[in-house]
């Protein structure tokens, strides 16, 4: 398994250490306040206070933080500690995180001492290709998908285009796509974003956006046999909307990519803004009752969101697999499904088994650094079986399919 952590930014060497105030390592509070201190330090050439700094995120922060551990392994080695930075870059191997450290200039220390090439092993075998999934439909030259849904009544997937507003319908075992519903027709933004079905009342739900930088979102409510358009909703000023899911009894709940909840009520015509889920930036949303009710993707990791309160709890996997860089989750029942293509630039789809509500899920590896250069973008799943949208190497989309049974 492998994740890729991000390359630093050229800017951090434009950073002259007067041009900040040092923090107080000692009153360092919370984790990410003091990582991204550290960052700071690092940037501005203070080795021995980043070490402080990112040592005190990592007494606070979570041990299979990827990140984390990163910035503490570049603190360690250039603050001339290679020998700690190498049992932390021996941690991130076994978490399945690849570095890019065989070939960075920092490291050079670290690849000098004598148990390197166990650590560089390790990195080797954790990156290899995974492949459970074959493609099940190859879509059109020029459509590009933002998010797909399974229509179980009519048996029948929902695929948002995203680059001409469309949604897009191709039945069970068919080849051919047909045009749903236009943007012209039902009032959509410039581009579509998430779609959601609500089997209580045959609706469908779709998140749009009036263009790519207006930061503000459009939920639309249309008939789901018919995709005749029933209401457009204004987002209320709650933000980019990365996901709206129905959660039971009647409740439609939108989730800004800020973390703030909104509920629609049935009929209803405007978003009702409810708590906000404070700290993750999330990316996406799904609902299963068995693994705890909502859970919401983020680049920090999988997390459980009280839609009542907003309580968010962070969910870790057993083993010190790690969680990182989520950019999409899907469930149905008791199948969940992240995937890894967000901030740590991870190409990686990983199913989470749940023994319970409150438990932590066991993972397994579906997909990973597929030969075509597949970056996996939504998924969904049909009578139990896990189908994604991957964006090719070339630019082309596809949808793959775990075999049943698997």
């Amino acid at each position: 398994m492998s994740a890729t952590v991000p390359a630093r930014p050229a800017a951090e060497a434009m950073v002259q250490p007067h041009e900040r105030q040092a923090p107080d390592p000692a009153s360092c509070y919370p984790a990410a306040r003091c990582l991204e201190s550290a960052r700071e330090a690092l940037a501005a050439g203070e080795y021995e206070l980043a070490h402080t700094l990112a040592w005190r995120a990592h007494q606070q922060g979570s041990t299979h933080d990827a990140s984390l551990l990163f910035v503490l392994a570049r603190a360690q080695v250039l603050s001339g500690r290679a020998g700690g930075a190498i049992v932390t870059l021996e941690r991130l191997a076994r978490l399945g995180v690849a570095t890019g450290v065989a070939d960075d200039p920092e490291f050079a220390p670290v690849r000098a001492l004598p148990d390197w090439p166990i650590v560089e092993a390790m990195f080797a075998k954790q990156s290899g290709p995974i492949e459970r999934t074959r493609v099940a439909l190859t879509l059109p030259p020029g459509v590009s998908v933002s998010d797909l849904a399974w229509d179980n009544v009519s048996r029948r997937w929902l695929l948002a285009s995203a680059a001409d507003a469309r949604i897009l319908v191709v039945g069970e075992g068919e080849r051919v796509l047909s045009t749903l519903v236009a943007g012209a027709t039902a009032g959509f933004g410039d581009s579509l974003h998430r779609l959601a079905i609500d089997t209580e009342r045959g609706d469908l739900w779709v998140v749009s956006a009036a263009n790519a930088d207006a930061g503000g979102s459009r939920l639309h409510r249309l008939q789901l046999i018919s995709g005749r358009p029933l209401a457009t909703i204004d987002g209320g000023g709650h933000g980019e909307i990365v996901a709206v899911q129905a959660v039971g009894d009647g409740r439609v709940v939108a989730i800004s990519r800020r973390g703030t909840l909104g509920r629609v009520a049935a009929g209803s015509r405007r978003v009702v803004a409810g708590k906000d889920a404070k700290g993750p930036t999330l990316h996406a949303a799904a609902f299963s009752p068995s693994a705890g009710g909502l859970l919401a993707a983020s680049p920090d990791g999988l997390f459980r969101i009280d839609p009542v309160t907003g309580r968010v709890t962070p969910v870790e996997a057993t083993g010190g697999f790690s969680l990182d860089g989520l950019s999409g989750v899907c469930a149905a029942d008791k199948a969940v499904y992240v995937l890894q293509a967000g901030a740590l630039g991870v190409r990686r789809v990983v199913q989470l088994h749940f023994a319970g509500r409150d438990s932590a899920p066991t993972a397994e590896i579906v997909d990973q650094n597929l030969r075509d250069g597949s970056t996996p973008v939504a998924c969904a799943v049909a009578d139990g079986r896990l189908h994604y949208v991957a964006r090719r190497g070339d630019g082309s989309h596809v949808i793959r399919a775990l075999a049943a049974g698997r």
